[in-house]
């Protein structure tokens, strides 16, 4: 298998370097040690200014970020996951939050707030509403063409636009049933004879706590017309 090589340049000497590697930062051993002396020696002067002035402390661990937050620990890693917390490593073992983006975040939690103001939901809470994932609640908001209201750097869309369109939808739990309900309901145990009816129909469905759930009316009214070709009957 052939390897492509590329040229790099060392984030400590400047040297250009050719490696097969595309994550390495270092041409050599020796750069790599001195990268790494200089960010312990970063922390240390860091630490030593905390403990000198407390209220200067501008990182902070996971466990700190999770109770200044609020959260748990789990809930701090999928913000960062998500890139809705930034965390940067000053030491090589340990991951820290900068307070900048912790208070960024906070704003970002009084979006609420700000938007229900201004007579508007956000996308989280269409998504709530509808009982959809973000991909279908965009896809609404694109088909119905839903105004957005912008307030400095928050967005939000119309409750007015949103409510009229909700009370089309059937938001009922009764009306949506999972996989295993629907091959009940159309009694036929062949998975992907009932999978091939679901994505042929185009039925609607959504998604709650990672389960797939159908509209049953769009079932009932299609396996109408699919009942010559998959020989189902209610």
């Amino acid at each position: 298998m052939k390897q492509d090589f590329i040229v790099r340049h060392c984030q400590v000497c400047g040297q250009k370097f050719v490696t097969g590697n595309r994550t390495q930062r270092f041409c050599c051993e020796k750069c790599n040690a001195a990268f790494y002396f200089q960010v312990r020696k970063k922390m240390q002067a860091y630490l030593s200014q905390v403990e000198d002035d407390p209220a200067s402390k501008t990182y902070f661990t996971i466990t700190e970020t999770s109770d200044i937050l609020g959260v748990s620990v789990s809930t701090v890693y999928r913000l960062l996951k998500s890139r809705k917390l930034y965390a940067e490593r000053l030491s090589e073992k340990e991951t820290l939050v900068s307070l900048k983006s912790i208070e960024s975040y906070k704003a970002y939690l009084k979006s609420d707030e700000i938007l229900a103001q201004h007579n508007a939901y956000t996308i989280h809470d269409l998504m709530e509403l509808a009982g959809v994932g973000m991909t279908s609640a965009y896809g609404l908001i694109k088909k119905h063409n839903i105004r957005k209201i912008r307030f400095k750097k928050f967005v939000g869309y119309d409750k007015e636009d949103v409510d009229s369109i909700l009370e089309t939808m059937p938001r009922k739990r009764e009306h949506w049933i999972n996989f295993k309900e629907v091959c009940e309901l159309l009694n036929c145990d062949d998975k992907y004879r009932v999978m091939f009816f679901l994505v042929n129909y185009r039925i609607p469905r959504r998604k709650r706590a990672n389960v797939f759930y159908y509209l049953q009316e769009d079932i009932i009214e299609k396996n109408q017309d699919s009942h010559k070709h998959f020989n189902i009957s209610l």
